[in-house]
């Protein structure tokens, strides 16, 4: 092979090497960048809790929700604000995100919006008190000591009727119930034992023996329950603590009718030691 021969294919072998060199610039630039560490089978989906229940005041909104979406299970509570991102397959039905828990006395409305699904809790919060003016029955006896201290308390509201002390008795114990059934996973009950439960009585200053069963089955717990009232034109409260220091179960403060006065629970869970029994 002669030198001219030897040149020429030199210079077609650089020509070569440089338009293949061009092309794969061209490639780089025009071709999309693929990122090796995005799923594209996979989306994320946003779940979002929205309570329509008067700012709890009922106060039967229960600590934690948990959900399934696609098989994969998620919690909601006040930690995560109520929202939580889900990824799922890019396939998955958005309308077959549930609730395991729906909780008692709330309606359960859903939207889907750009992967973003809304779930709507309302509740009709139940009156504190009857607005409507009726005959005044026999009232309920506050504790051991005295029917009056009741009346006393009483004596302004012109709605205090059984059927407004009913509603009051039902909405406790709607509370307590949501409560204890929270109370049952380890991770409702650790919320529980953090928070605490809060009973908002008003101007009613009693509660039936059952309720405080109840409130006696959350206590054993670790769970306490604060009653706040009003007693005497004054606001009040009184928490009956986990595990009760004091070691006198609140049934046993009931009276003879099945009923037991805040002002007297109070005054037990102080001294640690009951009156005798006022007929």
């Amino acid at each position: 092979m002669n030198t001219t021969s030897i040149a020429h294919m030199r210079k077609t072998k650089r020509m070569i090497s440089l338009f293949l060199a061009m092309m794969l610039a061209v490639m780089a630039m025009v071709l999309p960048k693929i990122d090796s560490h995005a799923d594209p089978e996979n989306i994320d989906v946003l779940v979002v809790v929205v309570w329509d229940d008067d700012d709890d005041s009922d106060g039967i909104r229960p600590n934690s929700l948990s959900g399934s979406l696609a098989g994969i299970e998620f919690t909601l509570s006040s930690i995560n604000d109520w929202s939580e991102r889900v990824s799922v397959p890019a396939d998955t039905s958005l309308d077959a995100c549930t609730i395991n828990n729906n909780p008692d006395g709330y309606t359960c409305n859903y939207s889907i919006e750009n992967n973003t699904i809304t779930i709507v809790l309302q509740h009709q919060t139940v009156p504190a008190h009857d607005p409507t003016p009726k005959p005044k029955p026999a009232p309920k006896r506050q504790d051991r000591s005295s029917v009056q201290s009741q009346n006393d308390n009483n004596e302004d509201n012109d709605s205090d009727n059984e059927g407004s002390f009913e509603s009051f008795m039902a909405a406790t114990d709607l509370l307590l119930n949501n409560a204890l059934n929270n109370a049952a996973s380890p991770e409702g009950s650790d919320a529980l034992r953090r928070t605490g439960i809060t009973i908002e009585a008003g101007n009613w200053v009693s509660l039936k023996k059952e309720l405080y069963e109840k409130i006696d089955k959350l206590t054993a717990l670790g769970i306490p329950v604060t009653i706040k009232y009003n007693y005497m034109h004054k606001a009040k409260s009184v928490t009956i603590p986990a595990y009760n220091n004091n070691k006198i179960p609140t049934v046993n403060m009931c009276n003879l009718e099945g009923y037991c006065g805040f002002e007297y629970l109070a005054e037990v869970l102080v001294t640690g030691k009951l009156r005798p029994l006022n007929m």
